[in-house]
């Protein structure tokens, strides 16, 4: 397939790429079926796309890459195409920001997430981010035949996501065919992953938490652990079916607010909901202000009055909130609202989020981080009754993401006996 001089500059090429060890160990596995449960940001994109081009120049076997998102999937031909041009100095037959075509006839191919339109190619197959594809089952039996003509490989990559799922099933098979890796953060440092210029590992870890601005998310992202949520209040299964939504700019749009206020230990959360033509809620923004002093967080809530067309204002007012929640109500007087975390407000709040999941009434944000906070909340049986909350560790804080919405969907009651808002005034 390639004759003397391009091997030749191949050869020169891979030389000028800095790979880790964990990424040379990978690629010199020539096992048809491989899987990774890994960390975010180690480079397994980088060097499956190089391996990928390598096979596909070599070979002439097309190349196929499935991700969890349409943009996920260009960038893995965006490295493809980074490593002709800077490393290999091959000009490929034709190049896109889905396709490149190479002149043996190989094809890498960043396929639409959409299984409806993913069929019909052959090649060797990258499953990217598999874990998060909210079709993944579908996704597999579409394209996974697509190798067998070919005897193409399959290599399935993702950090990790819920107990459940079809790269959970893969990855805990007993009696898999697949050669199996797991590289967390801490591994991958290990084995050569540089630590940004930090001082020492701690303090790399400690940035990326701090970077992330999610204690709860850190364990999913960084350290290969799947999210046990067969005990939560609101599973995951069900908050995947409503989150459909991107962010919107809403314009002129009517919102209502709801912020559960933090400051050294838990993050501010605000979010934002409005109503679509159906009167289907919809999450239209969240945002996370994480040890912010509060007059950063008093200007930031005061500055969506000003841009948006707020209704309503639903305001945790209990402990550390009430100070801003007076300021702000100064302010903006009625349309500001305080409520205090009592055991039954939480539990009228918690019970109508759940009512408005299962029924559809609505729409969240494809928000990975969100649906973590979702499904962190359990329902917890005491002596007085039920409380409603998270179990507590270094990851998992309060929830936050979940009571803000709890508290933006306040007024939109699905129960017959309204939620009784008490107000509050100076």
């Amino acid at each position: 397939m390639l004759n003397r001089e391009e091997r030749g500059r191949i050869i020169a090429g891979l030389k000028n790429i800095d790979c880790r060890a964990y990424q040379k160990q990978f690629i010199q596995d020539k096992s048809r079926r491989r899987i990774v449960l890994k960390s975010r940001q180690i480079g397994f994109s980088f060097i499956c796309a190089l391996e990928a081009l390598v096979e596909a120049l070599e070979k002439g076997r097309s190349q196929l890459f499935a991700s969890a998102s349409d943009r996920q999937s260009r960038i893995m031909i965006k490295y493809v195409r980074m490593f002709l041009t800077k490393y290999f100095d091959i000009a490929p037959l034709r190049a896109s920001d889905e396709t490149v075509v190479l002149a043996n006839g190989a094809e890498l191919i960043a396929l639409p997430k959409n299984y409806y339109t993913v069929q019909g190619f052959n090649g060797s197959l990258y499953f990217d981010e598999f874990a998060w594809n909210r079709d993944a089952k579908k996704i597999w039996q579409v394209l996974v035949p697509s190798t067998s003509e070919v005897r193409g490989r399959i290599t399935v990559l993702s950090t990790p996501y819920a107990k459940r799922g079809k790269f959970y099933d893969l990855w805990t098979d007993e009696d898999t065919k697949y050669s199996k890796y797991e590289i967390d953060i801490y591994k991958a440092i290990e084995l050569g992953k540089p630590i940004g210029g930090c001082g020492t590992v701690e303090e790399y870890i400690q940035e990326l938490k701090d970077d992330l601005k999610d204690p709860e998310f850190f364990p999913s992202a960084y350290e290969c652990k799947f999210i046990d949520d067969k005990d939560s209040y609101i599973p995951l299964s069900l908050i995947e079916k409503v989150q459909k939504l991107d962010p919107d700019e809403l314009y002129n749009q009517e919102i209502w607010l709801g912020i559960d206020i933090g400051r050294l230990h838990d993050a501010t959360e605000i979010t934002a909901v409005g109503e679509n033509e159906n009167g289907i809620k919809e999450v239209k923004f969240i945002i996370s202000l994480y040890k912010e002093t509060f007059a950063v967080q008093r200007k930031t809530i005061s500055d969506l009055f000003k841009k948006y067309n707020v209704v309503k204002c639903y305001i945790d007012r209990s402990g550390l909130g009430i100070n801003i929640y007076e300021d702000l109500q100064a302010k903006f007087r009625n349309r500001v609202i305080g409520i205090h975390f009592t055991q039954k407000n939480k539990e009228q709040m918690a019970k109508n989020l759940k009512r408005h999941i299962e029924e559809k009434s609505i729409l969240l944000l494809k928000d990975r981080e969100a649906a973590l906070h979702y499904s962190a909340i359990k329902r917890i049986a005491t002596q007085s009754g039920f409380k409603y909350d998270c179990e507590r560790s270094k990851e998992v804080k309060h929830a936050d993401k979940f009571w803000s919405l709890a508290l933006a969907l306040r007024p939109f009651s699905k129960f017959k006996k309204k939620m009784k808002t008490r107000r509050y005034s100076r």
